[in-house]
Order: C-alpha cells, then sequence, then structure tokens
C-alpha cells in the first residue's frame, strides 16, 4: 500500500509564535536561549573503549560488528545550544514528506532526512523484519541469572555488570554484547537507566551477524526524527517564559548526529572544529573551542562570501562502495518509487509572493512531473531486483568468509590437540621412566641389604 507525503496544516504552524515567524519570512525572528539536555551521551563510548583495550580479543571482537567504528569517536560533546539555535530555523513546507526535516537559514532551505542521517551515522537503512521466535533468552539468564524467569533487564544492570568485577568474568562474546547494547541504550538512544532494555534486543544480541544485519539506521533515525520535530512547535511556553525563569527541554534519540549534520552544512563550523578524512562522518569531527550562544548564532550568518551552506550532503566516492550505503540506497529508492515522489533535495529560497499557491495536485504540469510511466515502472523494478541480487551476493560472500574462517579455526584447534596429545606422552613417558629407575634404584637396594 502506497503511503501518501503529508502535509503540514499551516493553521498548526500559526498555533505557535515558533511557527508564525517561520510562515512569514519578512518578519524578523528573535532567537532565545534555553537549557535543552541531550539524554543520550556519546562519551559512553570511550568508557567502553578503555574498558575492552584491557583485552586485545574482546577489542578486536567489537570493532568487528557494526558498533566498532565508534570506538574512534573524537568528540563527546553534545552542544546543545548550536542544536536549540538550528531547531528555531525549522520550518514546514507543504507537500513534505513525514520522514523529514527542513530549516531557513538565510534564504536557504537545508533538509535533514534519512539520506543524511545514513550518510552521518553510517547505519544501514532497510526494513525492520522481526526476528524469529526463541525458546527463553539465553543471553539473559547467562549473564543476569538473577533475573531469570519474568523479570526484565534494565539498563542500570547492564551498567552494573559492566562497572562491576565480574565483567572480567564473563566469556569475551558476552562482555562484548554488554557493550554493544550500552552503547545503543545509552550513547545512541538515550534511554534512562531506570527503564527496560526491550527483550527483542536482548534477542537479537545473541546473535551478532544478525545484529549487524539489522537496519538500525532506520530504527534510530525514527527515534531520533520524532524528538527532533517535536521539540519546539508543541512548546509554546519556551517563547513566552519569564524573563527571569530559562525555559529547559529534554531530548532523547541520537541528536548527536543532528549536530555533526550542521558541522557537515555549515562552514562556519571550521572555525569550532576539525574534520578528518574518515568514516562514518560523525567521528571525523572534533570540537577545538566551547560554542557559546554567540558562536551559535554565527552558524546563521550565511550571506558573506565562503559561508553559505551546503546545497545538500552527497555521498563521497568511498562511501558509495560501502555495502551500508548501497543496501540503504536501494531502500531509499524503493521508498522513492513506491511514494511517486521526486527526491528531495535542499534548495535556495525565495520567498514567493502572498498570492502564490504552488501547482494542486489536480494541475497539469504536477501530473505530467510525478507520473512515472511503465518504462520508468519496469526500470525501478529491475533495479530493486539488481540490488536485491547484489545484497544477497554480498551475504553469500560474507557467509564464505565466516566458513573460511571457521575452516581456520578448526585448523588451528586440531594443532592444538596434537601439540597437547604430544606434550601428554611425552610426560607419560617419562613419568613411566622416572617409575622404572625407581624400581631398579629399589631392587638394587634390596639385594645390596640381603648381602
Amino acid at each position: 500500500m502506497k503511503q501518501e507525503p503529508q502535509q503540514y496544516n499551516q493553521q498548526d504552524q500559526q498555533n505557535s509564535q515558533f511557527g508564525r515567524a517561520q510562515i512569514y519570512p519578512n518578519q524578523r525572528v528573535d532567537y532565545y536561549e534555553a537549557s535543552l539536555s541531550i539524554r543520550a551521551k556519546i562519551s559512553i563510548a570511550k568508557d567502553i573503549l578503555a574498558k575492552l583495550s584491557e583485552s586485545d580479543r574482546r577489542l578486536a571482537l567489537f570493532r568487528g560488528t557494526c558498533f566498532g567504528p565508534w570506538l574512534d569517536i573524537q568528540s563527546k560533546y553534545g552542544d546543545p545550544l548550536l542544536i536549540h539555535i538550528m531547531l528555531q530555523t525549522q520550518f514546514f513546507p507543504e507537500g513534505a514528506l513525514t520522514d523529514e526535516m527542513w530549516f531557513r537559514v538565510g534564504g536557504h532551505e537545508l533538509r535533514f532526512g534519512p539520506e543524511e542521517f545514513c550518510l552521518i551515522t553510517g547505519f544501514r537503512f532497510g526494513p525492520r523484519d522481526a526476528l524469529p521466535e526463541m525458546r527463553g533468552n539465553p543471553f539473559r539468564d547467562r549473564v543476569f541469572p538473577h533475573l531469570a524467569g519474568h523479570k526484565h533487564v534494565k539498563g542500570s544492570d547492564l551498567r552494573s555488570v559492566f562497572t562491576s568485577r565480574a565483567f572480567a568474568q564473563i566469556s569475551d562474546l558476552d562482555a562484548v554484547r554488554i557493550c554493544l547494547l550500552l552503547l545503543l541504550e545509552v550513547g545512541f538512544v538515550g534511554r534512562q537507566q531506570s527503564l527496560v532494555v526491550a527483550d527483542f534486543f536482548l534477542c537479537l544480541v545473541e546473535d551478532l551477524d544478525s545484529w549487524d544485519r539489522y537496519p538500525w539506521g532506520s530504527y534510530l533515525w525514527a527515534l531520533t526524527h520524532e524528538q527532533l520535530k517535536t521539540a519546539l512547535p508543541r512548546r509554546q511556553h519556551h517563547v513566552s517564559v519569564k524573563s527571569d525563569k530559562q525555559a529547559k527541554y529534554t531530548r532523547t534519540g541520537f541528536v548527536y548526529a543532528f549536530k555533526i549534520w550542521i558541522f557537515e552544512m555549515f562552514p562556519v563550523a571550521k572555525t569550532c572544529a576539525l574534520r578528518t578524512n574518515v568514516i562514518p562522518r560523525a567521528i571525523a569531527w572534533q570540537r577545538t573551542v566551547a560554542i557559546t550562544w554567540e558562536r551559535g548564532l554565527t552558524f546563521l550568518n550565511v550571506n558573506d562570501d565562503g559561508l553559505q551552506p551546503l546545497m545538500e550532503l552527497s555521498p563521497t566516492d568511498a562511501e558509495q562502495e560501502t555495502d551500508w550505503w548501497k543496501d540503504s540506497k536501494c531502500f531509499f529508492d524503493s521508498i522513492a518509487d513506491d511514494l511517486q515522489q521526486p527526491a528531495k533535495r535542499s534548495r535556495s529560497y525565495s520567498p514567493p509572493p502572498p498570492s502564490f499557491t504552488g501547482f494542486g495536485a489536480s494541475s497539469p504540469v504536477a501530473a505530467a512531473t510525478t507520473s512515472p510511466t511503465p518504462l520508468e515502472q519496469r526500470m525501478a523494478a529491475l533495479e530493486q531486483t539488481m540490488c536485491a541480487l547484489q545484497s544477497s551476493q554480498r551475504a553469500l560472500e560474507a557467509g564464505h568468509r565466516a566458513l573460511e574462517a571457521g575452516h581456520r579455526a578448526l585448523e588451528a584447534g586440531q594443532h592444538v590437540i596434537l601439540d597437547s596429545i604430544g606434550r601428554l606422552q611425552e610426560t607419560m613417558q617419562r613419568a613411566l621412566e622416572t617409575r622404572h629407575h625407581a624400581e631398579l634404584r629399589s631392587v638394587s637396594y634390596t639385594t645390596l641389604s640381603r648381602r
């Protein structure tokens, strides 16, 4: 069933001062300070790196997962002031898709959507299929035996095992599983420690291959987008707060990715952060200067030469070769085909005259530009089939590599067993020789005694 893009009602925008400020482009926007608390703490990645560095095997196992690159994150700061400032530039264009956000800065309209989130984080997008039913919860029963039965695992339980001496005693794989869940719950989602960890993820982490194949981009984007899009428009009291009391609000979700998107889009970011050429982009930035309110406002000054924001984020050659982008691109293209909508692009904005309404659904121009031909539909279907075949090929290649690794591990195990057998035989031989010599000495001593 096709999903029609949601259109935002203009009356909804007029329900708050924030909305009114964006409807009339010529109206002056008064940006206001507020205390934004970001629950997701990406700094947990530093703690995980320090803990895993105590074991080369554990560190290698974690780096081999889809969360591995996040151990190399360079900046742990969320910069809530910058995020709060940028959220005040949000607006709602007609025909905007439900899963994207738009920001208007200095006459430029900038898009933050699933594609941008994917390029920033390196997390794969795709359909979120349910796991097959599992009998019990082996991971929970092993690591949290006191919670066996119907008791749920909370974030505080993960943290307790991670910081306790028992962490060194559990198996290497279970230690990695604890770290994966901790990075997800604390670093990416920002869930409170008193809340329950979903049984779905406790089952998923049991199979690390399934964990790596899971479309974390789709999952985290849905959480983050919902938190960002409702941050200000539904909080009218923010702009009417008393002068002697600062407004406060809290956001969960992976808001850190939104900050990196700001860094990527605005050249002025280079005055307060350094960027290296690594993938994904979220770990490429290192903040060098604290972003105060005044420095944050400089991101909105885009009228000078060299300070204009990028029109769009495009994948580099290296990013286009990654599996997560190839799979995500196939997913994005299939969604676009279902919606029959052209891909959204960042664009320069020229305020329309008051009488301008745009092309309606009944406009012949709109119909001519949005209705695909049968040939285009067949081409799209072929492209989807090709993407599916390519994904299957990559899965087979990964399986072949896993079999080769298993074969090598088996050969290594056989060598260890043969060496152990050889050493055991040598030990037994020495023991027999020692016993034989002892018996000879005993016989000689008895003979001498009789004489």
